[in-house]
């Protein structure tokens, strides 16, 4: 957990620098050290993130097992299968995949205000809990970069990257409806009404039903793929939780943060397209998770996190139209999150990260991991 950690402090030290040079030369630094520091640690783990063994099986099985070649989507079996046909090794192709997801989300993260910030959130929030599901980490990162082309006006680009996306996983394509939300300035009543609705139909049982039969028409091969993700009386899939208590603090702690943005809203004078367009695409994310959330808990969340991680980008720009009093205040209470956030990782996902092991850290060690 130490490496973890160490990785954290340093971050936040660039983040903290870096607020007081936005566009300077240490601020380009920063991101460059994180970057290598990140790549160091993601790229050369082993036996370390979720999905570590089908991954890695299926990146062996190239070109010796049919069946198991065609499993995934098209896109991201070229993908692997380009890195194959050269002859490099999983660890190596490990390596190289980081390298390109990483440049994506660095270009992005360096194209906004308080970039260094967006990594050490996007560190603490995210990455650690994605890296191992390599076919969503790469095209998550595809989307942001579409969602930046959109902001730019290059509808083109956005249109091509999200189809990309979308070939290297199919639940990709509901951001095509991105496309919608970049012009959308919506009152404070429509974003809470918006939310309540949402949240009165995640709470009837009726709804759940309709979404269940909806999707017990799909092809058998579809309905395979989400019986691991189903509610049912026999069955407690990934994602969900049925302790009252948590699950009403997961619901809790997206309404708040949603209510934060929404009434921070009046307070953006600088960024202000951004800032409709990430808002509108978070409260998206609501829709999407309380809808799907009680009947596919893991569809619920993995679908909405296209559009749920816009919530480190609004919080950067609420930090930039501070000034430097309540500026320092909103920091220290993101440091703080980012810790509890990191805490919340270890403690769900113990089996997949701790202890870290990389090709020249812990390489000795044995890791009893799910497969």
């Amino acid at each position: 957990m130490l490496i973890y950690w160490t990785l954290f402090f340093v971050l936040s030290c660039i983040a903290a620098g870096s607020l007081l040079r936005i566009d300077g030369l240490l601020d380009r630094i920063g991101l460059s050290v994180s970057f290598l520091l990140i790549l160091l640690l993601v790229g050369l783990r082993d036996q370390t993130g979720n999905d570590w063994y089908p991954y890695l099986d299926y990146y062996e099985s190239l070109g010796t097992n049919f069946e198991i070649e065609n499993h995934f989507e098209v896109g991201y079996q070229f993908f692997s299968k380009a890195f194959s046909w050269i002859g490099l090794s999983y660890p190596q192709f490990l390596f190289l995949s980081t390298l390109i997801y990483l440049s994506i989300y660095f270009w992005v993260f360096s194209k906004n205000k308080y970039s260094n910030l967006l990594v050490l959130l996007f560190y603490s929030s995210y990455l650690l809990g994605i890296m191992g599901t390599a076919r969503q980490v790469l095209a998550l990162g595809l989307c942001l970069l579409a969602g930046q082309f959109l902001l730019e006006g290059r509808k083109r680009n956005f249109f091509i990257a999200v189809f990309i996306a979308f070939l290297i996983h199919k639940a990709a394509i509901v951001f095509f409806l991105a496309y919608f939300f970049k012009n959308k300035n919506l009152s404070n009543k429509n974003y809470i009404f918006i939310i309540t609705v949402s949240i009165t139909f995640s709470a009837l049982q009726g709804f759940i039903n309709i979404i269940l039969n909806f999707f017990g028409q799909l092809s058998s091969t579809i309905q395979d793929q989400l019986n691991v993700y189903i509610v049912s009386d026999g069955s407690s899939p990934i994602y969900y939780v049925d302790d009252f208590k948590l699950l009403f603090l997961l619901y809790a702690k997206r309404i708040i943060f949603a209510l934060f943005f929404i009434f921070s809203k009046r307070f953006i004078k600088k960024l202000n397209l951004q800032y409709n367009f990430y808002l509108n695409c978070y409260i998206f994310s609501l829709v999407l998770f309380f809808i799907f959330y009680n009947a596919f808990p893991a569809i619920g969340i993995r679908i909405s996190l296209y559009f749920y991680i816009y919530d480190i980008f609004l919080f950067c720009i609420i930090l930039f139209n501070l000034n430097i009093k309540y500026k320092s205040i909103l920091f220290i209470f993101l440091i703080i999150i980012s810790i509890q956030r990191l805490f919340t990782l270890f403690d769900y996902d113990s089996d997949f990260l701790l202890p870290y092991k990389g090709i020249y850290i812990n390489e000795s060690s044995f890791k009893d991991m799910p497969r």
